[in-house]
Parts: structure tokens; C-alpha cells; sequence
């Protein structure tokens, strides 16, 4: 997210670039807003940029004897014959959780399933649950639980020492990056499916991508409901990334365990758990194999198509303007001080919160930020 004064999108000047030759080298200066050129639906910037190095690389090989000029055409279409073909994606945006999401960008983080693995063993070793078969429902609800309670003894414990503040900051913090990290996916998926479908499943990739996603955010945000009980305030030690990695895992665990005793309980597998010998469990996978990951598997195709779909969708926005929103409702004083420490006004933060909860992030309120990827 950029302000709107660094791009000139509604400008053609200063979308060129200049050549500067030296001996046995070539220098390429973009123009100052030469990156306006990849502000449309279709690969116009990428185009430019890409005929840029292969002219000046044919007029560097003719003076040295060689002519490739014939050949620039086709390379550039054999590269670019796709409009969908994109590496750097502008647009503007009117939408306030773009804003607030870009405000404070960083990576996104999951939960490491080497670890949690790793978690399971220890927790099983501990319980001395291994080499072993269980059957029946009650048997195997027990045996879950059993886990549950260790599970939560241990993230309750990891809780019960940290500071409340500093861990709930980090942990909306972390829900934001993720919340980031789909919305670039999506906005980006016509480009993707575009450059590597010839070469990858690109909709498993995705999938893959988001199911990461999913279980980090459903664990991310039960965590902020344990910290609210759990966390001390005003005191314990401030949260670091081994701490966030920890409770990341065991949430996973819990969550995990949680839902195959679920599966258990309403007869979606086979009441049946075998133990291996380092500790991790197996449960019947027919339903899932047969029912559920082809559900998923077909549903997160539709998603990703329509993702596709929408593309051009981002270079048509339109500000809408909402005259029943008042300023100064809160009060002048208010006002200033909320601007002053996030840039926005406190009647457009509860805007914000109120796109954020929609299904339909159509309208918007004018920020006067264009999105890059």
C-alpha cells in the first residue's frame, strides 16, 4: 500500500524510461512514474520492461556483430502471450481494511507441523499412550480427552506466565498478517494460474496455502480468547516468537484432537484409534478420503475460479460516498487524538469494523492508497 501522490495513475507523463550506454554495459532508468504502466488488467508494464532489456540486449549484440531482432517479438510474446501474465499489480483501493491491513505489514506465520508432531510424541509418551489399540466410542472419547486436558494443562500453564497485553497485541497482530496474506492470493490468483499451471497444480499449491491459513487463524484467535482469561495483567513476561511457536502448536493439538473426538462422537469414523510406537495415533480416514477432501478439494476450485474472475473487478473500484456517516460524534478532542495516532477519524474506524464483518467488502471508504504486489 503506497500513497496516492508516489503513483500518478491518471498521468501519462513520466511513464517512459531512458538508455544510458557505457563500455560493455547498458543502463535502463525508469521514468518517475513508470510504474503507472502496470496499473491496467492487462500486462502492459511487465510488456514495456521486458521489450526494454531485449532491445537494448539485440542493439548491444549488433555492434558486436550479432543480430537477434528478428527474434525479440517472439520472445516477448512466448513470455507475455497471456494478458494474465503479471508480476507487479496496482490498483487503487477504497476499501478500509486494505488500509488498516497495510498499515502494519508483516509475514505471515503458521503453525509449524514439524513441531507439532513433535508435540504430539511428548504428550503421548507422557500419557504412555503408545503401541496400543483402542476401540468403542466411550473408550476412545476417554482416551481423547485424556489428551484434551494435557493439551490445555500445557497452554494454560505457557499463558498463566505471560503478559496479557503483550501477547493479545502480538496475537491480532499475527490474525492480521494472515487476514493480508489472502487477500494478496486472491487478488493475485488470475497471475499465478497464468504463469504456472503449465508447470504445477497451482490450485493444490493454493489449497495447501489455504489450510495453512485457516488452521493458524482459527488457532490464533482461540488463543486471544484463552489469553483474555488465562494471561495475567500488567505483569509476566512479554511474549516472544518462541512463545507465539509453542502455543501455536499445542492449539493445533487441541483443536485437532478436539475434532477427531468429534468425528468419533457422531459416528463420522469408525470408533477405533491405534496407537504407534513413538506415540502418534491413526483414526479410519474412508469418510474423509471419500467425502470430505473432495468437498473441500471442489469447493475451494469454485473459490479460486471466481478469484480469477474478479480480477478486474480491482481496476474498476469506485469511491462511494456514505452521507449517513457524521463526523465529530465522538467529539473534536477525540477525533484528533485517534487521527493523530492511527490516521483516521474515530466515525471511520467503526466503518472500518463494519466492513470488516461483511461478507461483501464492495463499499468502502476513500483512503487515497493504491495496492501493489
Amino acid at each position: 500500500m503506497v500513497p496516492k501522490d508516489q503513483i500518478d495513475l491518471d498521468s501519462q507523463e513520466n511513464r517512459g524510461a531512458n538508455i544510458f550506454w557505457g563500455n560493455n554495459s547498458c543502463g535502463i532508468q525508469l521514468e518517475s512514474n513508470f510504474m503507472a504502466n502496470f496499473a491496467r488488467v492487462n500486462n502492459t508494464g511487465e510488456n514495456l520492461v521486458l521489450n526494454l532489456v531485449l532491445s537494448s540486449l539485440a542493439e548491444f549484440l549488433a555492434d558486436r556483430g550479432s543480430d537477434i531482432n528478428e527474434h525479440v517479438d517472439n520472445a516477448i510474446d512466448h513470455v507475455l502471450s497471456d494478458s494474465a501474465v503479471r508480476l507487479v499489480h496496482i490498483f487503487r483501493s477504497y476499501d478500509p481494511v486494505d488500509f488498516l491491513l497495510h498499515t502494519v505489514s508483516r509475514k505471515p506465520k503458521f503453525v509449524d507441523r514439524k513441531k507439532t508432531l513433535f508435540d504430539r510424541i511428548r504428550i503421548s509418551n507422557s500419557l504412555e499412550l503408545f503401541s496400543q489399540e483402542i476401540t468403542g466410542k466411550s473408550n476412545c472419547k476417554a482416551v481423547l480427552n485424556r489428551i484434551v486436558h494435557e493439551i490445555w494443562g500445557r497452554i494454560k500453564f505457557i499463558l498463566s506466565q505471560v503478559d496479557r497485553r503483550s501477547i493479545l497485541i502480538e496475537l491480532v497482530s499475527l490474525v492480521n498478517s494472515i487476514e493480508q496474506d489472502r487477500g494478496q492470493w486472491n487478488r493475485t490468483a488470475r497471475a499465478v494460474f497464468a504463469i504456472y499451471s503449465k508447470h504445477d497444480d497451482v490450485i493444490r499449491v493454493a489449497r495447501e496455502r489455504e489450510s495453512d491459513r485457516s488452521l493458524t487463524s482459527l488457532c490464533l484467535r482461540s488463543l486471544i480468547e484463552m489469553s483474555l482469561i488465562e494471561c495475567p495483567y500488567n505483569s509476566g513476561m512479554p511474549v516472544n516468537e518462541n512463545i507465539i511457536a509453542d502455543l501455536l502448536s499445542l492449539t493445533s493439538l487441541l483443536v485437532n484432537t478436539a475434532s477427531d473426538s468429534d468425528a468419533i462422537h457422531w459416528g463420522l469414523v469408525a470408533p477405533k484409534i491405534i496407537f504407534n510406537m513413538n506415540g502418534t495415533y491413526i483414526l479410519p480416514t474412508e469418510v474423509m478420503e471419500e467425502l470430505l477432501l473432495p468437498y473441500f478439494s471442489g469447493y475451494f476450485g469454485i473459490q479460486f475460479s471466481e478469484a480469477i474472475d474478479d480480477y478486474e473487478e480491482l481496476y474498476n473500484a469506485k469511491l462511494i460516498e456514505k452521507s449517513e456517516l457524521q463526523e465529530g460524534v465522538f467529539g473534536e478532542e477525540f477525533d484528533n487524538a485517534l487521527s493523530a495516532e492511527y490516521g483516521l477519524l474515530a466515525h471511520q474506524l467503526v466503518e472500518c469494523w463494519a466492513e470488516k464483518m461483511r461478507t461483501d467488502n464492495s463499499y468502502g471508504l476513500a483512503t487515497d492508497k493504491i495496492c501493489v504486489y
